[in-house]
């Protein structure tokens, strides 16, 4: 017998970060507002970081703002640039890791407390919770 468990959606390199920012409780404008120093930076910022979360098809011309954001909020830099690399080559063997599709949270990128896995993309601190939205509006801290 075959196993017709339907996968879940691939997780893009924009959606993680989105994620990863949105359970840390960081909205865009905030976001942007620690990167930049002038209005007009703040503005570079936003714009910048609303493309590389809407998919924008280039991830790689976002690495620098990624470095920047390293120190602001938690996220796991490997899984990210696994997540380039499988964008430029969708048919990849590459492996993949647990990605909760609440929170973005990993195994080696736990929550805080410490989850686990309820479903194959789903974290146990997530079960009920419903993704946080575009505006960094998050279920929880993670």
């Amino acid at each position: 017998m075959t196993d017709t468990t339907p996968l879940p959606p691939a997780m893009t390199p924009g959606r993680y970060m989105r994620l990863r920012r949105s359970a840390r409780g960081l909205s865009i404008d905030a976001l942007a507002t620690m990167l930049g120093s002038t209005p007009r930076e703040t503005a570079g910022f936003r714009n910048e970081i609303h493309m590389l979360e809407c998919g924008d098809p280039s991830p790689d011309d976002y690495r620098p703002l990624v470095d920047r954001m390293a120190g602001l909020f938690r996220f796991d830099a490997t899984i990210y640039s696994l997540l380039v690399d499988r964008s430029h080559d969708p048919e990849s063997e590459l492996p993949l890791p647990a990605i909760c599709r609440v929170c973005g949270c990993t195994w080696c990128d736990p929550c805080d407390p410490p989850c686990s896995w309820a479903e194959i993309d789903l974290c146990t601190a997530c079960v009920g919770k419903s993704p946080a939205n575009d505006h960094g509006e998050a279920s929880h801290a993670a």
